[in-house]
This record gives structure tokens, sequence and C-alpha cells, in this order.
């Protein structure tokens, strides 16, 4: 399986995905890891990793989503 990252909204997100955000500006990654936790503050939600701390917030819209695609299987040529 290969391993690519989609855009995705915050209330997309569940616990035990893996997400980045990225700097708006340069693209570069500013916080990556697995979701343990949402936390749920007065004006905006958080998704965080006990170890490495905050890794999204819902006001901040450059998330990202690890996905996994099956590897492409070769098509085999239709005989007529």
């Amino acid at each position: 399986m290969s391993t690519t990252w989609a855009p995705v909204t915050f209330y997309e997100i569940r616990v035990g995905d893996t997400v980045r955000s990225l700097d708006h500006r340069t693209g570069e990654v500013i916080a990556n890891g697995q979701v343990d936790h949402i936390v749920h503050c007065k004006d905006h939600d958080r998704a965080v990793n006990h170890t490495l701390g905050l890794l999204a917030r819902s006001d901040y819209p450059h998330i990202e989503r690890r996905t996994s695609c099956p590897p492409a299987q070769a098509v085999a040529p239709v005989m007529s």
C-alpha cells in the first residue's frame, strides 16, 4: 500500500488518524502525529497527541490526513 496525504477539514478528523498541519505560506509541516484526543475549547477545538501535543486546530484550515491506497493493479488488455 502506498501512503498519501489529502486535505481534510478539522471536523473530518477522528481519534487514531494521522494528521499534519502545514504552514500556509511555505507548505512546511509544523505539526505531525497520530490523534489521541479531541479537546473542545471555548472558541475552537484541538486535535492533540499525548506525547507530541497540539496537532491541529479547528480554526486553522491547512490540515492533511494520511491515507493509504492499495497498489495499482495491472489491467489485462481486452482481446476482441
